[in-house]
């Protein structure tokens, strides 16, 4: 069994330098290659909401597909530095490196956005902003399928991956826990389809 960590954020906007991260949310699972869905039940989950940083920017239009508002991030959120002690944390309780396993849609939109909150927290040896993403890419995967012809959706947004595959949303989208455990969802059905292709069952 291989041990990944799902990671989304919600944001203020799509700038890491000039927008601020409202919601961090990540997923540790372990996933059997040959039997993508056993385990799934041990899921350990982790999320936070995090307060206006007066430094940077929240647009009203990323704030209004969250369904929040700077009150009540300002009401319920964490300080930046603790929101990112707790991630990190997180992170580091269940995978052994920041590399290899972990897995995000659009990973370099989430790994900017982290990097600079990393900087700003003093972190920045932890995750450095200047560097290559290096996690998986569910978005980047689904290309490579569809090269493969094993699928094709069309387009590789989330919400297409997953009405390729028949998921559904368990909860509202754009809120960063209910799209992680689709994240999970998908790179599961992903790795599956990886599986039943190298097994001659395309």
């Amino acid at each position: 069994m291989a041990k990944f960590c799902f990671v989304d954020c919600e944001t203020g906007g799509l700038d890491p330098k000039v927008h601020g991260i409202t919601e961090i949310a990540a997923i540790a699972f372990e996933l059997d290659p040959k039997n993508p869905f056993m385990g799934q039940m041990s899921q350990t989950e982790f999320r936070v909401l995090i307060e206006p940083n007066p430094n940077l920017a929240y647009t009203p239009a990323a704030l209004g597909l969250q369904d929040r508002t700077l009150q009540y991030l300002k009401e319920y959120g964490v300080s930046e530095a603790d929101a990112w002690t707790s991630f990190e944390t997180f992170l580091r309780t269940h995978l052994n490196s920041w590399r290899g396993h972990i897995v995000a849609h659009f990973a370099q939109f989430d790994y900017g956005f982290l990097a600079a909150l990393a900087e700003r927290c003093g972190r920045a040896l932890a995750l450095p902003a200047g560097k290559r993403c290096e996690w998986l890419c569910t978005k980047n995967l689904f290309r490579v399928l569809s090269g493969l012809e094993i699928v094709a959706p069309s387009s590789c947004g989330l919400d297409d991956i997953m009405r390729w595959y028949g998921i559904g949303y368990e909860g509202k989208e754009h809120n960063a826990m209910t799209d992680a455990r689709a994240g999970v969802k998908v790179f599961r059905h992903m790795m599956g389809s990886i599986n039943k292709f190298y097994e001659g069952g395309k």
